[in-house]
């Protein structure tokens, strides 16, 4: 009898210790673009120094207001990043490491900025070197996009092609093209 009593206290005591599962929300999605998602984590990520500014500058009564059209419009631009990133993937369109190291580097001589100043002015602004580097990549990327997308429509009519050449021969030579045997076929 002794023993059953134990027995029924011991299992009493491991139900009542044992660890109860629990859900916890790690993290929300606010936008789902063709399958990709952002997270409020992303928003919140981006937008880190933006907020800590508007928080620190903002006049209390407008604090609010501002911080709802600061994430409303990285939304926008991290919905807008998601698209281009995936127009340019289905156009095999991509930017290699080296790209942004030039990018970078011409950055750098344009703002007459040594190596410590760079780093000292992505301290003072919240961005990592890795979180800078994304963002010369995303405009690369899409500088190269709209560039495919704008060479793609261009077209340019034989004959205009024919008559640019006409003036620039004639500029150059003195002579009428066709003048010495050079003619100009279309095909």
């Amino acid at each position: 009898m002794k023993i059953r009593w134990l027995y029924i206290l011991l299992t009493l005591l491991s139900v009542t210790h044992t660890p109860v599962a629990r859900s916890e929300i790690i993290d929300s999605s606010v936008a789902v673009v063709n399958e990709d998602v952002i997270t409020l984590s992303d928003v919140n990520r981006i937008g880190e120094a933006i907020f800590r500014q508007i928080t620190e500058e903002a006049p209390p009564e407008q604090r609010e207001e501002a911080l709802k059209q600061a994430r409303k419009k990285i939304i926008t631009q991290l919905i807008e990043n998601k698209l281009l990133t995936q127009q340019a993937a289905a156009l095999h369109i991509s930017v290699a490491e080296a790209e942004i190291d030039r990018a970078q580097k011409q950055v750098l001589q344009r703002n007459g900025f040594t190596d410590e100043d760079f780093k000292a002015e992505l301290k003072n602004t919240g961005l990592s070197q890795a979180q800078y580097r994304e963002t010369l990549r995303e405009q690369i990327l899409r500088s190269k996009l709209i560039n495919y997308e704008v060479r793609s429509k261009v077209v340019v009519p034989d004959e205009e092609i024919q008559r640019y050449f006409e003036q620039q021969y004639s500029k150059e030579t003195g002579k009428e093209a066709g003048a010495e045997g050079y003619s100009f076929y279309s095909s």
